[in-house]
């Protein structure tokens, strides 16, 4: 989630993520070279490619990801990320990467982007070079000429160096402002080398035509890297300490699969039950892990899932995120708890792949009542209800996508450049704290009703005035963000029926915070579909 939080005119930065490689194959098997793989943000290809002369070196693709088996003296097979070469990358940027590095005794490129154009003053100009050499570095070159000097930083772990034959997971930031500038490595969520010193201006924001893992650009004295490759993803934004720590540790608790989304019902229904159960079995003390959707073939492929243990008869709060369970077995049944709004789910008929058969039940009143059944449902049917969408194939839960409507009544204040202004009448001409509103969106609550925070009820004078907020709306409570609903405690903060307000929020280039009503709340989200109304 990238997100822009202004507290005190300090901007705090949260990393959102851009690309995603998973280089990991449920079949083990032999790479032919100009193998293409996606990443699942936006479909850029990468290429296993061979360069030089190569004789004995291999690679191969498994559960763990791809294997640059690199034996041979010249040439050598590396990862060639070409849907990078056009894309305009810079500014703030976390590299995220885990790497088994098999011999140690090279100097080798784990990932490499460089800006290379004839006719500017430095062939090699803007860059940024994770790589091994006695140590983990980042190297950073952040102008794009080479009389602008000072530019050139570098990290590395001082201590606790890497060790043959394990994976490691690796967390490469930069970050620039004009009072805490830093390069950092992370090793397994653990701050390694840190290089403060201010960098002079920001890694400049354009396309670098060379973006390659186990190598460096040139293939002149070449040296590539012998290893297993399992994924990189790249974020916008460097990363605060707790969100390094939060991602390393989703990672090391949790599997990381292949991505079949595109794979048959068959074989995600495999995935979602044999797979998960085994892996339960085998981490006796874990009764619930997040993983990202398309590793499970979930119907949002993007979102993290937190993934449940199935425990028969369970009853499991899914009134925030995103959230699967391997219900299993003839008559068994889970119940999800929505606020109000429960879900029996229960699966019909003895366990038969993907032509297993489920029906539902809804109760609008904390399970005291059920409506008539609803069945015949197997893999890959869904409802929505309470802006909640329910699928089937074991059983998910997740917003559904027009549940999307955050948002505030018109007479809300927002504090702008300009002065406290209610939403309504905030028009394009408007900014907070530099940034132009891009649109003020206005929409029908699906629900009929809001939550109501009372004046105080989260601080003094927070929020200033009672104030009417849309269920899902995240607040920024304690360094955290919660969805407005997760606070109704029926005191000061409650909910209401309304009927089906008219609301507004606020549109920006990126997703933003802002403060209402003396509350720091997010923006629209830009991908969000109310930001194309």
């Amino acid at each position: 989630m990238d997100i822009i939080i202004f507290i005190y005119n300090i901007y705090i930065y949260m990393a959102n993520l851009l690309y995603n490689w998973n280089f990991t194959s449920d079949v083990s098997s032999s790479i032919v070279l100009d193998n293409i793989i996606y990443d699942n943000q936006s479909n850029l290809v990468a290429k296993v490619i061979s360069r030089d002369t190569i004789t004995t070196s291999t690679a191969s693709q498994d559960i763990n990801g791809i294997t640059l088996n690199n034996t041979d003296s010249t040439g050598g097979i590396y990862i060639d990320l070409l849907g990078l070469d056009t894309i305009n990358l810079g500014g703030d940027i976390t590299i995220e990467m885990v790497i088994k590095n098999t011999d140690l005794t090279r100097d080798v490129l784990y990932f490499q982007t460089i800006r290379d154009i004839s006719g500017e003053l430095n062939n090699e100009s803007a860059f940024i070079s994770c790589k091994y050499k006695n140590k983990t570095k980042i190297l950073v070159r952040t102008d794009s000429v080479s009389n602008i000097g000072y530019n050139f930083r570098t990290a590395s772990n001082l201590t606790n160096n890497i060790n043959n034959n394990d994976f490691f997971h690796y967390i490469f930031t930069i970050s620039h402002n004009s009072n805490n500038s830093s390069l950092k490595i992370f090793i397994n969520g653990i701050k390694k080398g840190e290089n403060t010193t201010d960098l002079i201006e920001k890694l400049t924001d354009t396309f670098r035509q060379s973006n390659l893992i186990g190598t460096q650009k040139d293939s002149l004295n070449s040296i590539y890297l012998k290893g297993v490759v399992k994924y990189l993803k790249i974020y916008e934004n460097a990363m605060t300490n707790t969100e390094v720590e939060t991602i390393y540790n989703n990672y090391n608790n949790s599997p990381y699969w292949s991505n079949i989304d595109s794979k048959s019902d068959s074989e995600k229904y495999t995935r979602r039950h044999d797979n998960i159960d085994t892996y339960f079995t085998d981490n006796s003390n874990i009764t619930s892990f997040q993983i990202q959707g398309n590793q499970l073939g979930l119907l949002n492929n993007n979102e993290i899932y937190t993934i449940h243990k199935f425990i028969n008869q369970e009853e499991i709060n899914i009134n925030d995120g995103y959230h699967y369970v391997p219900l299993s077995g003839e008559n068994n049944f889970v119940i999800l708890k929505n606020n109000t709004n429960w879900y029996k789910i229960t699966q019909t008929s003895v366990n038969n792949g993907s032509n297993t058969t489920y029906k539902y039940e809804i109760s609008n009143d904390n399970g005291n009542n059920y409506q008539t059944a609803v069945t015949g449902k197997t893999f890959g049917d869904s409802f929505t209800d309470s802006g909640i969408i329910i699928g089937f194939g074991g059983v998910e839960s997740g917003v559904s996508i027009d549940s999307g409507n955050i948002c505030f009544l018109g007479d809300a204040i927002v504090e702008t450049d300009q002065g406290n202004i209610p939403i309504k009448n905030i028009t394009t001409k408007n900014s907070l704290f530099g940034l132009k509103v891009s649109a003020l969106i206005k929409v029908k609550n699906i629900d009929n009703y809001m939550i109501l925070f009372k004046k105080n009820s989260l601080g003094k004078n927070s929020p200033s005035i009672d104030t009417f907020i849309s269920k899902n709306h995240n607040i920024f409570i304690n360094n955290n963000f919660v969805k407005a609903i997760s606070l109704v405690n029926n005191k000061d903060i409650m909910i209401k029926i309304r009927g089906h307000d008219i609301m507004y929020n606020l549109l920006f280039n990126k997703y933003y915070t802002m403060i209402i009503n003396n509350i720091i709340v997010e923006t629209l989200h830009p991908k969000n579909p109310y930001s194309r109304k």
